[in-house]
């Protein structure tokens, strides 16, 4: 993208009229940055906003150094809103997890074989999940703490996985450490993890995990 003074924005290379002389679009390929600055275009980038947490207002554009820089006007949506954006999508994971084994309630119901012992502690911990997930999101203070709560630091430990001739993968020490974030309201981990989402009795193993804490 190239910012051209009293004309604006251009997005891909065209032809321009600059201060009265016609210039072909392949100036913005062939021309040198110096030469294009000379007769006032330059590379042109625009500061993302994140639509998570802000809305959008005008454009405006400092063109005073060597890149012209376009920022947005925003203005913070309101944590209220957010928070009940979050409570929605944890009342909808914990109704598409349970989904998965309300055929078994339903036979149940209808005088079949009991929900399996497991199965039912699962679906008993999904809702106690969603509930404790909707009691922290309510609690959050301000916008701060809702990214907080949707970038939860946390560190991995995993074991080397070893690969041999015939693709069968060993997993033992040493064990390896890695920092990332989680977002609070979706994260299911494998592991045990007060924060995050139970597994359903049939999930498939991590053979590589070992733990994972909070930073």
């Amino acid at each position: 993208m190239w910012y051209v003074d009293g004309v604006g924005l251009i997005k891909t290379p065209r032809g321009i009229t600059k201060d009265g002389v016609q210039h072909p679009r392949n100036i913005f390929t062939q021309w040198s940055k110096s030469e294009l600055a000379a007769i006032g275009i330059k590379p042109a980038s625009i500061t993302a906003v994140d639509s998570r947490y802000y809305n959008t207002g005008e454009l405006t554009w400092d063109t005073s150094g060597a890149e012209a820089v376009g920022t947005y006007a925003t203005t913070a949506i309101a944590a209220a809103v957010l928070k009940a954006n979050m409570v929605s999508e944890v009342n909808s994971i914990a109704s598409s997890h349970l989904a998965s084994s309300d055929w078994m309630s339903i036979r149940a119901a209808d005088g079949g074989t009991a929900v399996p012992s497991d199965w039912a502690t699962y679906r008993t911990a999904l809702r106690t999940t969603a509930n404790a997930k909707e009691t922290a999101i309510n609690a959050l203070a301000d916008l701060d703490a809702i990214k907080a709560y949707h970038a939860h630091p946390v560190t991995y430990t995993r074991k080397t996985g070893t690969t041999d001739s015939e693709g069968v993968t060993t997993w033992a020490a040493p064990n390896i450490t890695t920092d990332t974030t989680v977002n609070k309201v979706s994260w299911t981990e494998l592991g045990s993890h007060a924060d995050s989402w139970p597994t359903a009795p049939d999930h498939a193993a991590d053979p590589s995990f070992v733990s994972v804490a909070n930073t």
